[in-house]
């Protein structure tokens, strides 16, 4: 029932990002009408990311900020590699194992977050930090830095944005929209949807 998952993701997000639910769910409106992307899906994932980071002792300020961080880095990754991430599940999957700590699935987009690594980032921002003694929420940190800088590096920032007028970024944008129709009224109506969606596009 959407109802009641609508219900689920708004408690989750609102424990996810507790006193910044409100401003954050006002920038995910405006991201929705800039870009088109999904509010569902998009408190779903972040309020997970949160979740995961304030477990692992990430303060929840910091872990709110980052969450969002994963979010961007999550579409442009979806955008950037959607011959590796089929949808944006498939991406979203990915950016949690490397929240986690998870090297494999975020590899396959050219990613690294092996210890060496994180050591070379800690480094790199003065940090005194050895790998061998650090504490979950300072690892934490270092993923989040090191996945920012690489995706810098692969100049894949804003590549969501970037190719929303390609036909690959419209096809995008086609999915995010129907799920969140699909989403509004109900499967019930979807079969009217998916005949109507081609004139509401044009």
């Amino acid at each position: 029932d959407q109802a009641i998952q609508w219900d689920g993701i708004a408690a989750r997000f609102g424990r996810g990002f507790g006193a910044q639910a409100q401003e954050n769910y006002e920038w995910i409106q405006r991201l929705n009408e800039e870009l088109g992307i999904n509010i569902q899906e998009f408190m779903k994932y972040s309020s997970v990311y949160s979740t995961m980071l304030t477990g692992f002792g990430v303060a929840a300020e910091d872990a709110g900020k980052m969450a969002l961080g994963y979010m961007e880095l999550t579409y442009d990754i979806w955008a950037g590699y959607n011959d590796i991430y089929d949808s944006y599940a498939d991406a979203a999957d990915a950016v949690k194992s490397a929240i986690a700590g998870e090297v494999e699935p975020i590899r396959r987009a050219g990613f690294t977050i092996i210890e060496s690594t994180l050591e070379q980032t800690a480094a790199n921002y003065g940090l005194e930090i050895s790998l061998a003694n650090a504490t979950e929420a300072q690892k934490s940190y270092l993923r989040y830095l090191t996945l920012m800088d690489q995706a810098h590096a692969q100049n894949l920032v804003g590549t969501y944005a970037k190719e929303l007028n390609t036909a690959e970024g419209l096809m995008r944008t086609f999915s995010q929209q129907l799920k969140s129709l699909t989403q509004a009224f109900g499967s019930l109506f979807l079969p009217i949807l998916v005949k109507v969606m081609p004139y509401l596009q044009a």
